[in-house]
């Protein structure tokens, strides 16, 4: 099976060239003496994914100012079947199940997106390291005019 689509000709060897989230799969059927008797026996083998799966939040901006609207995405590499997003701020789960979150932050606000799929019908998560959001602060300066003591007669 490659992608849930039977292949192959019930030969040996199968040859293809998998891309990113490529599924394969070999049923094997045997008439040999085992498991106590001469029962046919099929076993389901998953060749895999290219590795575990990776995420990383990728911000538009990063330093910003403060209140200002910042847009997010998710980057993931090597999850399976039926992917799910949780973003969290803080710790605290945010916005919806979407590869894209908004929002304004706060200084040292701490984002996350958890990817949740399923490798091989097993449920597999992998969560971002955090990215630390930068507030540039808002210096105001201030000033008081003082009378002066002697007045300045003008010539």
């Amino acid at each position: 099976m490659y992608n849930e689509l039977p292949v192959g000709d019930n030969s040996p060897t199968f040859t293809c060239t998998p891309v990113e989230h490529d599924g394969i799969y070999v049923l094997m059927t045997s008439d040999a003496e085992c498991w106590g008797g001469n029962i046919p026996r099929s076993v389901t083998y998953f060749i895999g994914y290219p590795g575990p799966t990776q995420v990383e939040v990728m911000p538009d901006a990063n330093p910003v100012c403060p209140g200002e609207m910042v847009n997010f995405r998710v980057h993931a590499r090597y999850y399976g079947a039926s992917p799910s997003c949780q973003w969290k701020v803080n710790g605290v789960n945010a916005g919806t199940n979407s590869a894209f979150f908004s929002y304004i932050p706060n200084d040292n606000d701490h984002v996350t997106a958890t990817i949740i799929s399923y490798k091989c019908h097993v449920m597999d998560t992998a969560t971002s390291a955090p990215l630390v959001m930068s507030v540039i602060p808002v210096w105001r300066l201030m000033y008081r005019l003082r009378p002066t003591s002697t007045p300045h007669a003008l010539k």
